[in-house]
């Protein structure tokens, strides 16, 4: 009665970190293929194979990169693909089910304050933000690493600069490193608003 049990779980993402996403020991390459196509391929080659995970539903995007290579874990591949797009959702649901869902700005669920909400705390969270972006990506010669830059001079007006160095070793062409900032910039460009709601017992 006196002792203590910890306990460490992870959930069904975490296969992700134990599968690695490669070509014989080499990199991965990807070309002009639109990325919904390129997650559907990790998860049906390297992923659903290698554990009791299964392809759900992936939904398609605008954006193909010219080349992009993968020598990474599961998990590390997926991310960078959600940041060229920003705008998804992903998982593994309870049925273990690897989704990608674009998101959806149509308002479905509206809650009013003092009926199921009684409470609300909101707050603006600015310690995330970044508007310049020096970029180093993997090698795009056998000797030269690829580097660029960007920013969101609007974020910068408002904001100040915020700068971040960011690498991302799969990364090694103008186009995808372009919609690659863009999209990091899109997302994290203005500061968070973080809201904590109190709701009401039945």
């Amino acid at each position: 009665n006196s002792g203590s049990i910890t306990i460490e779980c992870t959930g069904y993402f975490g296969w992700l970190d134990r599968i690695s996403v490669h070509d014989s020991g080499a990199g991965k390459v990807y070309a002009n293929q639109e990325v919904s196509a390129i997650v559907q391929d990790i998860v049906d080659t390297f992923i659903v194979g290698n554990s009791g995970i299964t392809r759900g539903t992936i939904q398609g995007s605008n954006f193909s990169p010219d080349s992009i290579s993968f020598k990474t874990t599961a998990k590390e591949a997926v991310r960078t693909l959600f940041d060229l797009i920003g705008t998804v959702e992903y998982g593994i649901n309870e049925s273990l089910q690897f989704f990608w869902y674009n998101q959806d700005p149509t308002l479905r669920h509206v809650f009013y304050l003092g009926d199921k909400v009684v409470k609300i705390t909101d707050r603006v969270d600015f310690k995330n933000i970044v508007n310049k972006i020096y970029f180093e990506g993997g090698e795009a010669s056998p000797v030269v690493v690829f580097q660029t830059s960007g920013q969101s001079q609007s974020s910068i007006n408002r904001y100040g600069k915020h700068e971040e160095i960011i690498s991302n070793g799969s990364i090694y062409t103008v186009n995808v490193a372009s919609q690659f900032i863009t999209s990091i910039l899109r997302q994290r460009g203005i500061p968070a608003s973080v809201s904590r709601t109190t709701g009401a017992t039945a």
